[in-house]
């Protein structure tokens, strides 16, 4: 583990929740995903896997490979749930997914969690090929893809039976 992730783990550990939404608001998004991936690390005793094996980014209690999505909606006119880089070829158990809504600025955040199977990862589902042309996905099987929708609308509501009460953030 890198001495950058040794010191974000720390200092996410040390954060209550209302300070970490304040926190991870404030930087890129790459930089949230990692540090919702590391919240629900130390939250939940789960174990971080090596990046390079494709199997996730953490092990849970049970030794299920679980990789992890986020997304943040802010008061930001058009803000609005996106989740990218789901892998197909990824050896995963499952998905956590995880939106943090702070749309109403002057209200407590509203948290969903998820728990999805990757069979979920579907057109039918509302899954489409991440940013690439047509001619870039031609003939390639690995192509990541991505969802993106509002809070409150049908594909929203259609996750909901996946929502996950005993995953601690």
């Amino acid at each position: 583990m890198s001495e950058a992730s040794f010191e974000s783990i720390k200092f996410c550990e040390n954060l209550n929740t209302s300070d970490f939404i304040k926190f991870i608001s404030l930087r890129n998004h790459k930089s949230r995903g990692s540090d919702v991936e590391i919240r629900l690390m130390i939250k939940n005793e789960w174990e971080k896997i090596k990046r390079s094996s494709e199997s996730g980014d953490l092990l849970d209690d049970s030794q299920k490979k679980v990789e992890v999505k986020s997304s943040i909606i802010t008061p930001n006119r058009g803000s609005r749930v996106t989740l990218r880089g789901f892998r197909k070829w990824e050896k995963v158990d499952y998905y956590t997914i995880v939106i943090i809504d702070v749309s109403k600025f002057k209200e407590e955040p509203t948290f969903y969690i998820y728990k999805i199977e990757p069979n979920l990862i579907t057109p039918e589902n509302g899954f489409t090929p991440d940013n690439q042309s047509k001619k870039a996905r031609a003939g390639n099987i690995n192509i990541s893809v991505g969802i993106s929708f509002n809070i409150g609308d049908s594909t929203f509501k259609k996750w909901d039976k996946y929502r996950e009460k005993k995953i601690n953030f």
